[in-house]
């Protein structure tokens, strides 16, 4: 044990990632800071050991980096054959006034929920020139737009924020049943979709957008740029207009595009993986053991999600060949357009997840904060303690996954510690796990939203053509009383755990308690603006 030293390195890639704004270097320094508390203060022998774990955990995770990859490279295809187009084409006739147009925004991203980057670039694209008719303010477009990219991926459980959080719970010490140091025994993928009712804020931010649309509520500088786009037609609040900088290089097959480009690729990709999973689960009907359900819980999902990229690419690129939507010449510049596109992302993951191995395994952070503060800390404020955190350091470092990284290693041995129970446990001897994995990955999610450096937040504010700073301030006058609403559901949650009701019943009530706050809060919000 190491002593206070374990702390340096969050610490150092909080700090750096605030100051710096250079998520993928802070997080290098936190490692090569753990790497030297652990070698003694040996450079050379730090600097051995950071090569030797930065290929290990490379060739552990291989088939999640390349899944994004080869997902970035189905956005790109998706962009340029004019596929995404084919729906606003198509449900133009059905809008006939502003909420039909921020409905289908809505609705739209309902088929991105696969991965985040897929929702922030087509869907702002795609519904700019419909919203523009109907005078929407720029920014109310990109918050739809921004607003339901990350909640909805972390709802949907096969998609590449789940991957990345099952790899993140198997580094923390949650294991399946038999493995050799696990504190925590549950299958991964069932124990994730455990967590989803206690995601409270990513429910609460998809109700307070739709509760927005429907209501018709509007406050603070949201209200003025859609009184301003509604009397004078300016969509910028005054502002001079931008140019579109995300567009289509083809716009012929913008125009002509069919709705069976934008359906094919995301259906084949929903179904190539979901049969990859049950393969993978060695499924009784692939040959394999196992029950439908005990094949799901088995599964390698990183696997299913690489290989079900992998044939919906290529079987997706003969389709839009042979319907000549794109050019066989272009194919490789897609390719590198679309691999561009991650790859600072998958470097930065690989680092996400050198860190959280070396703080769950040599450092034993987590430990050493529950000796620290079980003096003072109850277990009962420990979910909305942890969404909190998360939520401030996801919005200072502008890194969603590397907040998960930071904090699911340190928070399972902790709470492990803290509740005294003998390992291995059980999630039935440990239920406030689940919450305390639904905050974090909450607060995680708020960086998304309230973060100017967030990648989702300026992918967004660049697809739907308005100012990046406008876009920043409206979100985070919509995201506050969110924020609020969903601490208030995660101590609700701690607090009746603490009395021993049913997992079941305290996600439902909780969420409830977390909604009527928030719904209050919002009038609240519109009743002040117009009073001004």
């Amino acid at each position: 044990m190491y002593s206070w030293l374990v702390l340096l390195p969050p610490v150092i890639v909080i700090i750096l990632a605030t100051l710096t704004r250079k998520i993928s270097w802070s997080i290098l320094a936190g490692i090569i800071t753990g790497l030297l508390i652990v070698h003694n203060f040996s450079l050379p022998v730090a600097l051995q050991d950071l090569v030797v774990r930065l290929q290990q955990t490379a060739v552990a995770y291989v088939h999640i980096s390349a899944f994004l990859l080869l997902l970035a490279v189905l956005v790109t295809l998706l962009e340029h054959s004019g596929g995404a187009y084919a729906y606003g084409n198509f449900v133009m006739k059905y809008l006939k006034r502003p909420e039909h147009a921020e409905k289908a925004s809505l609705l739209l991203s309902m088929f991105f929920c696969v991965d985040d980057y897929f929702g922030s670039l087509t869907v702002g694209s795609v519904m700019q020139p419909l919203t523009d008719k109907f005078k929407i303010a720029r920014v109310k477009l990109a918050l739809l737009v921004n607003g339901m990219a990350a909640p909805l991926v972390v709802l949907f459980p096969v998609s590449s924020w789940v991957a990345e959080i099952i790899i993140q719970l198997r580094q923390s010490g949650i294991e399946s049943a038999g493995t050799a140091g696990a504190l925590i025994q549950a299958d991964l993928l069932p124990f994730y979709v455990s967590t989803i009712p206690f995601l409270f804020y990513a429910f609460l931010a998809i109700a307070a957008l739709w509760f927005l649309v429907i209501s018709r509520l509007s406050f603070g500088l949201l209200h003025k740029h859609e009184e301003i786009a509604q009397r004078t037609g300016n969509l910028f609040a005054g502002k001079m207009p931008l140019n579109k900088r995300f567009t289509q290089d083809d716009q012929v097959n913008a125009i002509h595009a069919s709705l069976a480009d934008f359906l094919f690729p995301i259906l084949l990709l929903f179904l190539t993986v979901f049969i990859g999973i049950l393969y993978f689960g060695e499924w009784t009907v692939f040959g394999g053991q196992n029950s439908f359900i005990y094949a799901l819980q088995k599964s390698n999902v990183a696997a299913a999600l690489f290989y079900g990229a992998s044939v919906t690419l290529f079987v997706s690129l003969l389709f839009l060949l042979v319907r000549r939507k794109i050019r066989f010449q272009s194919v490789p510049r897609l390719f590198y357009e679309g691999f561009m596109l991650m790859f600072p992302s998958v470097i930065t993951l690989i680092l996400i997840w050198t860190l959280s191995g070396l703080l769950k395994g040599d450092l034993a952070t987590g430990k050493y904060l529950a000796g620290l503060l079980g003096t003072c800390f109850q277990l009962t404020y420990l979910p909305m303690s942890f969404f909190l955190l998360a939520a401030l350091t996801a919005t200072t470092m502008g890194s969603c996954w590397g907040t998960i990284g930071i904090y699911v290693p340190i928070a399972v041995p902790m709470l492990v510690a803290l509740s005294g129970v003998a390992t291995p446990t059980t999630v039935t001897a440990l239920p406030l796990i689940v919450p305390l994995i639904g905050a974090i990955i909450s607060g995680a999610v708020v960086g998304n939203h309230l973060s100017p450096i967030s990648d989702t937040m300026l992918m967004s504010s660049t697809s739907t053509g308005a100012y990046h700073i406008d876009v920043v301030r409206v979100q985070f006058t919509f995201t506050m009383p969110i924020i609020a609403a969903s601490a208030i559901a995660f101590l609700a949650a701690g607090i009746m755990l603490a009395q021993g009701m049913p997992l079941g019943a305290t996600s439902l009530i909780s969420f409830a308690i977390g909604l009527a706050c928030m719904m209050i809060f919002f009038k609240l919000l519109a009743f002040l603006t117009k009073r001004k």
